[in-house]
């Protein structure tokens, strides 16, 4: 089913592509362009949440929040394949850093753990549908003026209801645990960042807790935990949650046994 799913979403996108190409070339005559359309919804959303403490960047277009150690950070993606007057459609993603988890990595003399930049200090984020359990993937269109205060409703409302609680867990470390085994493959960052905010027995005992609840990926850990020793850690980090659970593991000297 996931296949089909996939075959379609593929399908759809090349079919979006078609469609834009010629009415691309009518979009010097087109009344409202899609950023347009596009600012113009997120201006709602932004009367919505402006309370809770959130500026606006039109750049992104983001909305960032600093609070204490933190900056949350909710970014609209655009479809390349909007068209004027037809399809204005946004990606909605949400992340968190950490300054000091920036500072941490920034000293660090393994190549595994260091990292500088504008995005060293990022702990976990990802597409709002992702944000949840089941993985999914949503998208709001604001091509339509006369829907177009009800769609942007539509994404506060999912905004306060997934992104909103997904910001709040970071507040305590007996809420960032559980986010250490969400779906989306971000465990290696998670336990970096209770390493520096909580401590070395915090986040091993969150590892040994996450691989003792993922036997596949436990043998896939212990098995590049084994090379790792043997060979050393290398220099980047491979993208398999196994694999970067044991370079956290033998890069920093916190163990994840049980």
């Amino acid at each position: 089913m996931a296949g089909i799913q996939r075959f379609r979403d593929m399908l759809s996108a090349a079919r979006q592509k078609l469609n834009a190409a010629p009415a691309r070339r009518d979009d010097a005559v087109a009344e409202e362009k899609p950023r347009e359309a596009i600012l113009d919804g997120i201006a709602i959303i932004e009367a919505e949440i402006v309370a809770d403490g959130y500026r606006f960047l039109k750049s992104g277009p983001t909305f960032k929040k600093d609070s204490g150690d933190l900056t949350c950070e909710i970014h609209f993606q655009s479809n390349r394949y909007n068209v004027s007057g037809e399809r204005a459609i946004v990606w909605i993603h949400a992340s968190v850093s950490s300054r000091r988890l920036k500072k941490w990595r920034a000293e660090q003399s393994h190549l595994w753990l260091h990292r500088k930049g504008q995005s060293a200090g990022l702990v976990a984020g990802a597409q709002i549908g992702n944000l949840t359990p089941k993985l999914n993937w949503r998208a709001w269109d604001f091509a339509q003026k006369a829907d177009r205060a009800a769609v942007a409703l539509d994404a506060a409302d999912a905004i306060r209801e997934t992104i909103f609680p997904f910001f709040s867990a970071f507040e305590k470390t007996e809420t960032v645990l559980p986010l250490v085994d969400h779906p989306m493959p971000w465990q290696a960052s998670m336990l970096e960042y209770l390493l520096v905010t909580a401590g070395a027995e915090m986040a091993g005992s969150a590892g040994a807790r996450y691989l003792a609840a993922h036997p596949l990926i436990k043998r896939q850990f212990d098995k590049r935990l084994i090379a790792f020793l043997r060979d050393g850690v290398p220099a980047y980090r491979g993208g398999d949650i196994g694999g970067d659970l044991a370079g956290f593991s033998v890069a920093t000297g916190v163990s994840l046994s049980a």
